[in-house]
């Protein structure tokens, strides 16, 4: 999770409950509904919070590290015929 944090450079909260999908959607649905704020979101038990720690110059190294990685992988699939890729 630290990671995560500081590759979007943003703090990271964890919740006690591991799996919060179905409610996420369910409490994002109230709120562009209306019906719940958005405050609500904050509202309850944090298990932990990552705060971002990497530099700016490392972020940019890890993510130019990973791009590049995605891009060979791709590279590879294409040249393999593995690979098919559709674009809107």
């Amino acid at each position: 999770m630290q990671l995560q944090a500081d590759l979007i450079n943003l703090p990271l909260v964890v919740p006690h409950d591991a799996e919060l999908s179905g409610m996420g959607v369910a409490l994002l649905a109230g709120i562009s509904a209306g019906v719940y704020d958005p405050e609500i979101l904050t509202h309850g038990a944090t298990k932990c919070r990552y705060e971002p720690q990497m530099t700016l110059e490392r972020r940019e190294a890890k993510l130019a590290g990973w791009l590049h990685a995605v891009q060979t992988a791709i590279a590879h699939g294409l040249t393999f015929g593995l690979l098919v890729l559709t674009f809107p």
